[in-house]
């Protein structure tokens, strides 16, 4: 099934999914002005978390395509071989982040960040998971025109 734009827009805008849109204003209060190690440690946590979806998701990938045909490019091998690669996992880049010694509090606030970047994708994860399970998506997306209309 594919979606117009303006399909595709009230999916994005519609209450059911607004946690993921709070997901990543989230993410962003986490980041703004934080210090430059605080800013890896989310971009780090996040990529671990991506790892994780990813390779969770390629086996559900393969097993619709299969079905259906379609390659769902974004949740299969295709998606985690490119995220996989990234200039972070280059071995001058895991050997510099491995030297970098942290002092007691700045760990703790480390380990807070990555608590908290796995809290809010479990939580978006698990809304996505009740919509899909809840909702028939094209009559939903009929449901609620206001979104889109102009005052």
């Amino acid at each position: 099934m594919s979606l117009n734009f303006a399909d595709t827009l009230r999916f994005f805008w519609s209450n059911e999914i607004q946690v993921s849109r709070q997901t990543f204003h989230e993410i962003y209060r986490c980041t703004y002005k934080a210090t430059p190690i605080h800013k890896l440690v989310v971009i780090e946590a996040i990529e671990a978390i991506a790892d994780i979806f990813l390779s969770t998701t390629t086996l559900v990938a393969k097993e619709l395509k299969v079905a259906d045909g379609v390659d769902y490019k974004y949740f299969g091998m295709c998606h985690f071989a490119i995220d996989s690669n990234h200039s972070m996992d280059s071995v001058e880049s895991v050997e510099s982040i491995s030297n970098i010694q942290l002092e007691k509090n700045v760990e703790k606030e480390a380990l807070e960040l990555v608590n908290k970047m796995f809290e809010l994708f479990s939580t978006f994860v698990d809304v996505l998971l009740d919509y899909a399970k809840t909702y028939e998506f094209e009559n939903s997306l009929k449901e609620d025109d206001s979104i889109l209309s102009v005052s």
